[in-house]
């Protein structure tokens, strides 16, 4: 990707493909969606991907430590994975028979989520999942001190950046990567 992108285009760019992302996932059940959240969640989870990014956190914001950053983020995925795994996200949520009333969950589409500069790792991973759940997709709003730290994730900044079939697995094989 280019450098000489406007904030503008690189925020339509993303939106674009969150969009197209949505339309894929808007069909999932809901075996499909926990199976999303849990791919999702070992790649954020992943010691490797979290030393990074936690280290990046507290280089791009100048608060916390690594360690800690680290250790906040772990928690706060598998909190969020005990609380959604298993719970009816998608599609028929229940019926009663005595009223013959039944509650659906429907996609809301792509959600935007505030990041704290105090938490640039594990709130995304948390809104991330969370929103996942439902079947929607989030683009994350950053806060301008670790811009860095989020865009490593999408954008080649750092040597060490994993490719998209590192972080992704084979979703994107099997889910028509090239349509985003």
């Amino acid at each position: 990707m280019s450098t000489n992108r406007t904030e503008a285009t690189i925020i339509a760019e993303y939106l674009q493909r969150a969009r197209a992302a949505q339309v894929i996932v808007a069909e999932y059940t809901q075996r499909e969606i926990d199976d999303l959240c849990l791919s999702v969640a070992w790649e954020v989870y992943n010691d490797e991907n979290i030393a990074v990014l936690a280290k990046l956190a507290v280089e791009s914001t100048g608060m916390g430590n690594v360690p800690d950053k680290i250790t906040k983020h772990k928690v706060k995925v598998l909190g969020v994975l005990r609380d959604i795994i298993g719970a009816k996200t998608v599609g028929l949520i229940e019926h009663d028979e005595r009223t013959g009333i039944s509650k659906y969950a429907k996609q809301v589409g792509v959600v935007g989520a505030l990041l704290p500069v105090t938490n640039p790792t594990a709130t995304p991973a948390g809104n991330g999942l969370g929103i996942l759940s439902g079947g929607n997709i989030t683009t994350e709003n950053i806060h301008w001190r670790h811009f860095i730290n989020v865009t490593w994730v999408s954008e080649p900044v750092t040597a060490v950046r994993p490719t998209d079939d590192e972080v992704w697995g084979d979703f994107w094989a099997r889910h028509a990567k090239d349509a985003l």
